[in-house]
């Protein structure tokens, strides 16, 4: 059985770094950092039967990009090398796990309904469109159709900047109520079964 916990990191400037943890019942293929401020418990534990070992940080705006190479740290502690790293963000967390892919060298990355594709969806992020073309790792990325977070023209935007790219990448356009498995995996099924293939065939 999947073993859930949470556990306290003490990092170098001082900071608790709280993470919620997704353990594999049996051998871990790799680790999975979720930025989601609210991730459903069931997402990691989700991931964690496909053998990720998986971290969600309790992370502030402003210290997402820390608190994610602390939580690297702590999966290389766990015997996770740098290619089997993958990050996964939802909102806000996608537009920083995009930055993470331009970034990190790690294995791979998901942003699902990531915001600021024209202009910075925060003060600490550049806008996507900036740094999709920067990739050092497979990335894709997945909106769903008028669900607020990016225009069909800026998705557009998106997909041209990203084709400069060397490495593998996709943008996926998917009916609004499909891709948020963080909300109802049964009806966004299909968009899982992307993310954890994305996963499958680039963490290695």
């Amino acid at each position: 059985m999947t073993q859930t916990f949470t556990e306290t990191v003490r990092l170098t400037d001082g900071r608790a770094l709280r993470m919620a943890i997704a353990e594999p019942e049996h051998a871990v293929r790799g680790g999975l950092i979720v930025l989601h401020g609210d991730a459903a418990a069931d997402v990691p534990a989700t991931l964690a039967r496909e053998g990720w070992l998986t971290v969600v940080p309790e992370s502030g705006e402003g210290q997402i990009i820390e608190d994610f190479d602390a939580a690297g740290v702590w999966l290389s502690e766990r015997d996770i090398s740098s290619d089997r790293l993958g990050v996964l963000g939802f909102d806000l967390g996608g537009g920083y796990a995009l930055e993470i892919a331009a970034k990190r060298s790690i294995g791979a990355a998901v942003s699902i309904a990531a915001p600021g594709i024209l202009e910075p969806g925060s003060a600490s992020l550049p806008a996507l469109r900036d740094i999709a073309g920067e990739l050092s790792c497979p990335w894709l990325g997945v909106y769903g159709e008028a669900d607020g977070f990016a225009t069909a023209e800026a998705i557009e935007v998106l997909k041209r900047a990203v084709a400069g790219s060397e490495v593998a990448h996709d943008v996926l356009t998917v009916p609004a109520e499909e891709h948020r498995f963080d909300r109802d995996q049964e009806v966004a099924a299909g968009v899982l079964h992307r993310v954890v293939n994305w996963f499958d065939a680039h963490l290695r």
